[in-house]
């Protein structure tokens, strides 16, 4: 017959070996701990919302890492937790390496990315035209014709370093995507403020249109760039156009990046 101490030693190592099996294998606690899988369809609904059938580019740090393959990159604007773990590797390079082994071997992770990247491929995107009083770019009459102008740029600069568009009145040379509009025959630059002064020429614009927008831009009337797809860094992407926008959200004119449409001849009173 077993002695009470030795009752008391048996309990106290069954109650030790449970103990030590309900951490290795996660009780109810260990589950209430547990991090929450990342939604990554309602991340991209929320980064590009949708509106009358066009994507607004919300978050330009999960567009950009789409844009470029970055696997990383996106993880860490997805999910918290990834985002945590690469501020604490910063300048630790094993630490860096160790993490970007990890969300390779995520296999959800890297569905909802390639799925995504596809997606994007073929929607119709679109930011703000710097309509903002932060980032206000004016439209100005010059000659016959209206222009929107986009910067200002010293002598002897290249005039397509004044050729950004989107993100609004990004810092210079800023990290991550830049949407450019240089290389529409819409894209000019001329004598003003500065040395230059470039823009986007308007002379398509129609009648209606120039006859209220000195007064009702950019109160009532707002810009929005829009394209389609993937672009790369620094370049002009597929359809490219100058959309004007009244307060409900409906455009009221798009010009278009490719070309400039020749506005129909008047025909003369007789």
């Amino acid at each position: 017959m077993l002695s009470p101490d030795s009752h008391t030693l048996r309990r106290h190592l069954v109650t030790w070996a449970l103990l030590f099996a309900a951490s290795r294998l996660g009780g109810p606690a260990a589950a209430a701990e547990a991090p929450a899988l990342v939604d990554y369809g309602a991340q991209f609904d929320k980064s590009f919302p949708v509106l009358g059938g066009e994507h607004r580019v919300a978050d330009w740090a999960l567009y950009t890492a789409l844009i470029h393959g970055d696997l990383l990159g996106y993880a860490a604007r997805v999910d918290p937790t990834v985002a945590r773990q690469r501020e604490l590797a910063k300048g630790k390079g094993y630490r860096l390496q160790e993490l970007q082994a990890g969300v390779q071997r995520n296999q959800r992770l890297r569905s909802a990315f390639d799925a995504q990247r596809l997606r994007i491929a073929s929607m119709v995107l679109y930011t703000d035209g710097g309509s903002a009083e932060s980032c206000h770019r004016p439209i100005v009459f010059i000659g016959s014709e209206f222009r929107l102008i986009l910067g200002g740029l010293a002598s002897g600069t290249d005039p397509l370093a004044g050729d950004t568009v989107a993100p609004s009145c990004p810092p210079p040379f800023a990290p991550g995507v830049q949407i450019t509009g240089g290389h529409s025959p819409r894209f000019r630059c001329w004598a003003g403020v500065y040395d230059k002064t470039c823009g986007w020429r308007l002379p398509d614009m129609p009648a209606d249109l120039k006859r209220v927008i000195e007064d009702q831009y950019p109160t009532t009337i707002k810009v929005r760039w829009r394209w389609r797809g993937l672009g790369a860094a620094l370049t002009a992407p597929e359809e490219l156009g100058l959309e004007f926008v009244d307060g409900q959200g409906r455009v009221l004119w798009t010009a278009v990046g490719a070309r400039i449409t020749t506005p129909p001849a008047q025909p003369r009173a007789h």
